[in-house]
């Protein structure tokens, strides 16, 4: 005969006359709420006041409540969990405990998302100044003649050596190479005054000019250049005279500021190369993304930029992170806008693989996964968005960066537990836990759907089934876009127009004859719907932008039925990509370059930036797709929350070991034949809209039998089959009672 077990911590409590309420819930259907044992009352037996302490204790100080590991077994039955201890009197305690899937959500609830141990410390961007050297004093040049001359002025700089390489050896106006490879030469010329009708910084390279920028006043300006070992680099200022002033006289008038300065670094953020492999061969990818609302929590002011504020130059002209040209992500970005030439440092964020953080997630807990779905092909190269750029730009009194990468930066600081469920609601996951061998199953709700490997039920039916809930009446599937401006401003609903139709460019909408008022149609070249209405910038009625082709909430409802609508509703959604015509716009972007790169509007963070400035980013996916071409043939690092690259072609990845050659087939949108629901869902919720409903019903089920249920199996009866939703039932010290079922019939 079996018996009645409970061990709580270290002691075996007195069971005699317990009832124990467990019920036990489908992690498929019970949308996050998991199995429980419910309170019972446990005797205060002097062996269990010492194991909790004297919990029951007036004078003892604390919470109200206590933790302790309780394991219950009922012969072949066992359940295992952290006890919620709660003392009623002197003589007795209560007692609760989350089993099974509630017991790996309080698990999870223990920990956030960037408290896991993400790898630690990576070595540094490091700090990409190699050397640095600023004027030995104030230069004034003051020259008048009555015909046409020019100037050359050789700048003298003193050394201020920043690391041990000692890259900068001056020899007047020279700086000798002691290394191979590409650098950037950033020299800050600060002027006080400037009459003269031209003015050229000229570099050269072993006496060959090929660097010669014009500047006005004040400015930083940048070249690159490829060096090897003993390359020699030279620079001048060269002034031309402006005149006639007065008639007979040319006049140059120059001052330049001790406070000017050259810095030499490394020209391309050397870590952000290992961002260009994909998983698992590494476990981050680095790629552009826009965002021009990056700075949009700092203020104006916080930090100086060529005279311009950070904010401005990264919200109007570098608003690309991860900026990549020339096959690099060049660490200094520079170029014209407006006739003004601005200088900006290029700004690295990192992307953890969604596949690797969630190994760590397990690897943390302890927890073996059957069927990892996430390192499955249409799914390991997902990437967490964030907006957290690593800080090798700004360092002040305000301003502290850390030293090195640490990933758990980059992702949202949000509970693990809410984090995995939203992702399983996402991608269609069902999961089960077993806390006795620490153990978490993952199988797509698909896969549930085409299951054919029907089980006998292990109990005995003691009644017919009885209908508790009628059929759904339609599915709505929802994404949450957060706080996302650019989808705010660029993806709306259709709801309310008339869709007409197609067209292949936004110009056939004007040989539409007679259009209406919320005329809708679909124009293909654009990937865009646009309806005939109002448009108050022009006063008139016509053919206006609506929203572009995404959509984040999908439904079908039959006028036909009454019931419940099937919901699925997830805070996470994937970054949407740039609108047509996909330009590059960044100053000196290489000419008439197009590509196709994500698109967001978030107010971002970056290392040593005060708390008070932070923001929380969206919780967010993207798809890396590795190095893909542009309308110029050349390749970037391409991520997006399709299937297509920039010329629209499915994206196709070549053997990787250990994976095989594949074309991706997932998209992060609910709709179309490569959407979630089709991939993920579908299956799923034909069954949920077939079914008449959920059935009640009761059971004999032993403590064998119990021990045997699997969650995520179907189960045949005579003339019916089944996947349980919920079981009900007391444990006594010698016996378990009928169970309750709930069950929904296929």
């Amino acid at each position: 005969m079996s018996e009645l077990k409970i061990k709580i911590g270290d002691t075996w409590a007195e069971t005699n006359g317990l009832e124990i309420p467990v019920v036990l819930r489908s992690p498929v259907f019970s949308g996050g709420k998991g199995s429980f044992i419910f309170n019972f009352q446990l005797p205060a037996t002097p062996a269990m006041k010492k194991e909790l302490g004297y919990f029951h204790r007036p004078g003892r100080f604390g919470s109200n409540s206590i933790s302790k590991p309780l394991l219950l077994t009922f012969g072949l039955l066992r359940y295992a969990g952290t006890a919620n201890v709660v003392s009623t009197s002197e003589y007795e305690y209560e007692v609760s405990c989350p089993i099974d899937n509630s017991d790996l959500a309080m698990l999870f609830k223990s920990k956030k998302l960037n408290e896991l141990d993400l790898g630690g410390i990576r070595n540094e961007t490091e700090n990409p100044i190699r050397a640095k050297a600023t004027m030995e004093n104030d230069v004034n040049i003051a020259q008048i003649s009555q015909i046409p001359f020019d100037y050359t002025f050789i700048p003298a700089f003193s050394v201020i050596s920043k690391n041990p390489y000692n890259e900068l050896q001056i020899s007047g106006n020279k700086f000798i190479s002691s290394m191979t490879g590409t650098i950037s030469l950033k020299f800050e010329i600060v002027v006080q005054e400037v009459v003269s009708e031209m003015n050229w910084l000229r570099v050269y390279k072993n006496g060959v000019p090929f660097f010669t920028p014009n500047f006005i006043e004040t400015g930083i300006r940048t070249v690159d250049v490829t060096v090897t070992i003993g390359d020699e680099i030279t620079w001048d200022i060269y002034l031309k005279s402006d005149g006639p002033k007065p008639a007979i006289l040319h006049i140059i008038l120059f001052s330049m500021l001790q406070s000017s300065n050259i810095e030499i670094m490394l020209s391309n953020i050397e870590l952000a190369t290992n961002g260009l492999n994909l998983y698992p061969h590494s476990d981050y990818a680095c790629f552009p993304l826009e965002n021009n609302k990056m700075f949009d929590n700092i203020d104006d002011d916080t930090y100086q930029v060529d005279h311009v504020s950070a904010k401005e130059i990264y919200s109007n002209y570098f608003t690309v992170q991860n900026y990549y040209v020339d096959n690099k992500f060049k660490m200094l970005l520079s170029g014209y806008a407006n006739d003004d030439y601005f200088v900006a440092y290029n700004l690295f964020v990192p992307f953890p693989y969604l596949a690797y953080v969630m190994n760590r997630v397990f690897e943390t807990f302890d927890i073996s996964v059957q069927n990892n779905v996430f390192t499955d092909i249409d799914m390991r190269q997902l990437v967490i968005f964030n907006t957290y750029a690593e800080n090798n730009f700004i360092s002040n009194d305000l301003i502290s960066p850390t030293p090195g990468i640490d990933l758990k930066d980059h992702v949202p600081e949000v509970l693990i537990s809410d984090y995995f469920t939203n992702l399983c609601k996402f991608f269609g996951i069902a999961f089960d836990y077993r806390p006795n061998s620490r153990t978490i199953r993952l199988k797509y709700l698909k896969d549930i759907a085409s299951d054919t490997d029907f089980q006998q039920f292990p109990g005995i039916i003691t009644t017919t089934p009885e209908l508790s809930c009628s059929a759904y009446k339609g599915f709505r599937l929802i994404q949450s876009t957060n706080n996302d401006d650019f989808i705010r401003e660029n993806f709306k609903s259709l709801d309310g127009l008339s869709l007409k139709g197609s067209v292949n460019t936004v110009s056939d909408l004007t040989e539409i004859e007679d259009p209406k008022i919320n005329d809708c149609y679909y124009v293909n070249a654009n990937k865009e719907y646009w309806i005939y209405n109002y448009d108050p910038e022009v006063a008139i009625i016509t053919w206006l932008k609506h929203t572009n082709d995404f959509f984040f909430q999908y439904e079908y409802i039959d006028e036909n039925h009454t019931g419940e609508m099937f919901e699925i509703k997830t805070n996470i959604n994937p970054i949407m990509n740039n609108s047509y015509p996909f330009r590059d716009t960044t100053p000196s972007s290489p000419l008439l370059r197009k590509w196709l790169i994500p698109n967001t509007a978030q107010p971002g963070n970056f290392d040593g930036l005060p708390d008070f400035f932070k923001s929380d980013f969206s919780n967010s996916l993207l798809y890396y797709h590795g190095l893909r071409k542009d309308s110029t043939d050349n390749l970037y690092p391409f991520a997006s929350c399709d299937i297509y690259d920039y010329s629209g072609n499915p994206i196709s990845f070549e053997n990787s070991n250990p994976y095989p050659a594949y074309t991706h087939a997932l998209s992060l949108r609910w709709d179309g034949p490569n959407g979630i629901y089709e991939k993920r869902y579908k299956a799923w919720i034909d069954l949920m809209m077939k079914s008449r409903g959920t059935f009640k019903l009761k059971a004999y089920l032993s403590p064998n039998d119990l021990a045997k249920i699997d969650f995520l199996k179907w189960y045949t009866a005579p003339g019916y089959r089944f996947m349980i939703k919920e079981i009900r039932f007391t444990i006594s010290d010698k016996h378990i009672s009928i169970a309750e079922l709930d069950v929904f019939v296929r």
